[in-house]
């Protein structure tokens, strides 16, 4: 029986600002600015960085149904490894669940039924091929592009 809802959310932000200053006054010989030429020995460097950044991420997701599932093995404890797959015909595509993870006998009810949060190393996929899943992916161009140098 499959139930799960999960959510989460991320935060962040940074802030930093440097700023450096440098100077010299001029050279003096003799009490005068020593040049050579039109050139005077005298400099003045500035330099400054500032850097801001934020971030925010939610997601939510939520999986609700039944999936038939069989025992693959059985563990030297008595624990149950399980695994199954459900594909959904639609319109334009297919849609799959699939299902694996341990149990405990101990936990299946009297309908020979257990809830996904029962489920040891639960491993829970959904997803979906056809028109619907191919208009949700970006195209071959968008991904050459997009890849990080």
């Amino acid at each position: 029986m499959l139930d799960e809802n999960t959510k989460a959310a991320k935060s962040s932000d940074a802030d930093l600002s440097k700023n450096n200053d440098s100077t010299m006054d001029p050279l003096e010989v003799g009490g005068q600015p020593l040049t050579i030429g039109d050139y005077d020995f005298s400099y003045n460097l500035s330099n400054d960085n500032s850097f801001s950044g934020s971030a925010a991420a939610n997601q939510s997701n939520s999986i609700s149904g039944f999936i038939t599932v069989e025992v693959i093995e059985v563990l030297a404890n008595g624990n149950l490894v399980i695994r199954g797959e459900k594909w959904l015909t639609l319109n334009t595509g297919d849609e799959y669940i699939r299902l694996s993870g341990t149990i405990r006998p101990d936990d299946i009810d009297f309908e020979n039924t257990i809830a996904s949060n029962r489920i040891s190393n639960a491993r829970i996929q959904y997803s979906g091929t056809g028109t619907n899943q191919d208009m949700q992916e970006p195209g071959f161009l968008a991904r050459f592009f997009n890849v990080a140098l």
